[in-house]
């Protein structure tokens, strides 16, 4: 039995190879091939493992126990013909130590590659940043600028030395600017002969949007998730960061190849270890005036006020009213409620109208009154 793990990094096609190897099962098994998922939650009793980071924090004895019941579970596998299994979490990329005792204690019949991708930086350090500096911000306090954090973004690469000290050639690295299609990189170098179906995974945000985001992550002092914005959660009084200091903090890619040049000798261990060159051909960087940027965010704007009109289109109209006066009584609400209902429905936002009816249901016993 080999045992796939696919450690990322995060921005290298992760999304699109965990897309193909969830929505291809029976291409999978036709070559022989199980893909597992990111956590240990399909272990038989189940995993106390919800997200990467709970299983990370588990003491030496508890890992060892998980690698005891995965042991167990592959060898279920193998008696159903399966020969190789596949785990995939970018977020184990920077774990190799940590993994260490979980690894050591898998049965010695199970052989072991782990497998990751890098991206050459000059690329993968504007988008980690668009990632996890922008849209799905993870530092604490407000935006911060793309030159004071890209440094630390360009340390991550050292986690491939770190699995490459660690497992020898039982670690694989693979360059993703050259591979082209991911997963059929991903799916030659493990061994697995399937062709699978599935689209890019995360397509490059409208910068327009992305700028969108940034304005709006800016407001919390914390972490704050994609949904944030996606649900339109604004606290009060917040302060706002103009589109043209945005555009000179966090578009502003000339900071990118300094940090390169700073970083000479982790490019050059890796070529000397696995011959990639990730520094060959240099990208110029991008520059983006407040103009473009502010006529990004515009062409954004339109967009979301076009669908707000629908939906404002949908709330007056008359088919709406119609349905709703069909249902007179329905749960209980007010007139102006059900025609809240009826018309989210109508805007087919089934979720929304669904938030209506458990928010603004009467108090129990008593009757909404009328409108």
């Amino acid at each position: 039995m080999r045992l796939i793990l696919h450690v990322g990094m995060g921005k290298t096609g992760t999304s699109a190879i965990q897309g193909a190897l969830r929505q291809n099962p029976e291409a999978l098994a036709a070559a022989g091939a199980r893909y597992l998922g990111m956590r240990l939650d399909f272990l038989d009793p189940p995993a106390e493992v919800k997200k990467n980071q709970a299983f990370l924090r588990e003491d030496k004895a508890s890992k060892v126990d998980y690698a005891g019941r995965l042991s167990a579970h592959l060898a279920g596998l193998a008696a159903e013909g399966v020969t190789c299994a596949i785990l995939s979490n970018e977020g184990l990329w920077g774990q190799a130590e940590v993994l260490r005792p979980f690894l050591d204690a898998l049965d010695p019949a199970i052989k072991v590659t782990v497998i990751g991708y890098v991206r050459n930086p000059d690329r993968w350090l504007p988008s980690a940043y668009a990632q996890w500096g922008l849209a799905d911000k993870v530092n604490r306090g407000g935006i911060k600028p793309y030159a004071e954090v890209a440094g630390a973004f360009a340390t991550r690469y050292r986690s491939a030395l770190e699995w490459r000290e660690m497992l020898g050639a039982g670690f694989a690295l693979r360059h993703y600017d050259a591979a082209g299609d991911v997963v059929g990189d991903f799916l030659a170098a493990i061994g697995v002969q399937a062709a699978l179906s599935g689209a890019r995974a995360n397509p490059r945000r409208n910068r327009g949007e992305l700028a969108l985001r940034a304005l709006f992550n800016n407001r919390f002092p914390g972490h704050a998730v994609p949904g944030l914005f996606d649900g339109a959660v604004m606290p009060p009084d917040a302060p706002i960061l103009g589109i043209a200091d945005l555009a000179r903090d966090c578009f502003d890619y000339g900071p990118t190849a300094g940090v390169v040049a700073q970083n000479a000798a982790l490019w050059d261990e890796i070529r000397t270890r696995f011959g990639i060159d990730l520094t060959a051909a240099q990208a110029s960087p991008e520059v983006v005036s407040p103009e473009t940027l502010r006529a990004d965010v515009l062409d954004t704007l339109v967009e979301l006020v076009l669908t707000l009109a629908q939906r404002v289109a949908a709330l007056e109209g008359p088919k709406a009213l119609r349905k709703v006066r069909g249902r007179a009584a329905e749960e209980g609400l007010s007139r102006g409620q059900r025609q809240a209902v009826a018309a989210l429905q109508e805007a087919q936002d089934p979720l929304a109208a669904a938030r209506v009816r458990k928010g603004l249901k009467g108090p129990k016993g008593r009757r909404p009154r009328e409108d």
